[in-house]
């Protein structure tokens, strides 16, 4: 036996019953996952285990699913991105220690424990936090890859073309999705021209499907860690920036911009910004919104 009473295998390792963890408050409304804090194993440990969905991120998951194919609770595609972004993010990633902590069934993200505080808006950052951050992103766009979707399931560009389509059609021509006849109307359209086109993506990245400040520790005006990585697949940069656009302070997008373009070229959103447009509001990356809220945003990157 260890000598050491913090070694795992220790019969003193401290080592918390799952029903002794401390759940954490939700830090965003439609949380997809409860996050406890224990013991496990010696270490002091954040458990994420998915939520019981209230009905309010219906189209977000139904959208990842028929767009990227990504189903939660598939470690393979879960461990493979966590490796690639703890070497290509320019924020701590909280180490990984288990899928599985306490039964082989039970899939459940265990990282250890960080404390700190997650941002609430990207407004809370500074200029210098702002550039920071622009370089982290765009050096986790630099792990280009020629195909979308989850790590060993690959979708080719002209079967995410194809599928981006269908999937503004779906949402678009669903009653029960909500949205107003502006918006329904705007998407039916978007879906028909897309039918026309070439691939609007050729190359792929990681990308965070659900991009938003909480994701993310804040410290003196920067992003400190990357908290969350639940919603990561290989998609379009650009769909990722133009979600990230649609939340961005003003103040701060020439910061932002500079940052990203001393790591790589900024892409050239103009061609694509309303398709992603339309396709983030059908996930309802910020909520239901209305057609002016959504589709009248400031342009504020390239």
């Amino acid at each position: 036996m260890p000598e050491h009473p913090e070694h795992p295998e220790h019969q003193n390792a401290r080592h918390s019953a799952y029903e002794d963890f401390v759940e954490l408050p939700p830090q965003h409304p439609g949380q997809a996952n409860v996050v406890c804090i224990g013991w496990w194993r010696g270490h002091r440990v954040a458990i994420r285990t998915a939520r019981q969905q209230d009905g309010s991120l219906n189209e977000f998951y139904i959208g990842a699913r028929q767009l990227f194919g990504l189903h939660m609770q598939v470690p393979y595609h879960y461990l493979n991105i966590y490796a690639v972004l703890r070497v290509h993010s320019r924020l701590e990633i909280p180490k990984l220690y288990s899928l599985f902590p306490h039964r082989p069934t039970a899939y459940q993200p265990t990282h250890a424990f960080v404390d700190g505080r997650a941002a609430t808006t990207f407004d809370e950052l500074s200029v210098a936090g702002a550039k920071a951050y622009g370089r982290h992103l765009a050096a986790i766009h630099s792990v280009q890859v020629s195909s979308a979707g989850m790590v060993g399931t690959p979708i080719t560009p002209t079967q995410f073309h194809q599928r981006l389509a269908e999937t503004i059609e779906t949402f678009a021509s669903n009653q029960a999705f909500e949205m107003d006849d502006k918006t329904r109307q705007t998407a039916l359209d978007t879906a028909q021209a897309l039918r026309g086109q070439p691939p609007l993506a050729t190359e792929f990245a990681p990308i965070m499907l659900d991009q938003d400040p909480t994701q993310y520790f804040l410290r003196n005006g920067q992003f400190t860690h990357l908290i969350d990585l639940d919603f990561y697949v290989y998609g379009p940069p650009e769909q990722e920036l133009v979600a990230l656009e649609a939340q961005w302070p003003e103040r701060l997008a020439g910061a932002f911009v500079d940052g990203y373009r001393a790591i790589r070229d900024f892409p050239t959103l103009k061609r694509v910004r309303h398709t992603y447009r339309v396709l983030n509001r059908l996930l309802c990356l910020q909520g239901r919104l209305p057609y002016t809220t959504w589709h009248d945003r400031p342009v504020l990157f390239p």
